[in-house]
């Protein structure tokens, strides 16, 4: 569906970009293996990356389900700043390590841009108007 829709927003003259989620439970190596293979035959002009994020407070359904410490929920909002390459800037409570997060981004970023796709970071995603194409 994703693929169709970029296809079509491209014949119409359009950008393109998707988002993705790195470190999601269970996330690892392969699995950003085929991330980055669906981005290659999706094709958009651009990718931004967010990383999975649980913020305190918000209701969540598999709370004790997820492999992570049940006491995530309560820790405050990680401000690592290797999470400002990411669309939102920094981070929630996130379950994978940030060093780990930054190294899939920084991964699919070198793999995709093989292929003429950008990596957005925040602050192409903070002020994307030099995205857009001149009408």
């Amino acid at each position: 569906v994703v693929r169709e829709a970029v296809a079509n927003a491209k014949r119409a003259g359009l950008h393109t970009y998707v988002n993705i989620i790195v470190g999601s439970p269970g996330e690892n190596d392969e699995t950003i293996q085929h991330t980055t293979d669906a981005i290659r035959k999706i094709k958009p002009d651009g990718v931004s990356a967010s990383v999975y994020t649980i913020y305190p407070g918000s209701p969540i359904s598999l709370k004790g389900e997820l492999p992570c410490p049940v006491d995530i929920y309560d820790k405050p909002i990680n401000r690592d700043p290797r999470l400002m390459n990411f669309d939102e800037g920094f981070g929630g409570n996130i379950i994978v390590d940030p060093g780990r997060a930054l190294q899939w981004y920084y991964r699919i970023a070198q793999e995709i841009s093989k292929e003429g796709i950008l990596m957005l970071g925040f602050k192409e995603c903070k002020t994307p108007s030099h995205l857009m194409k001149a009408t």
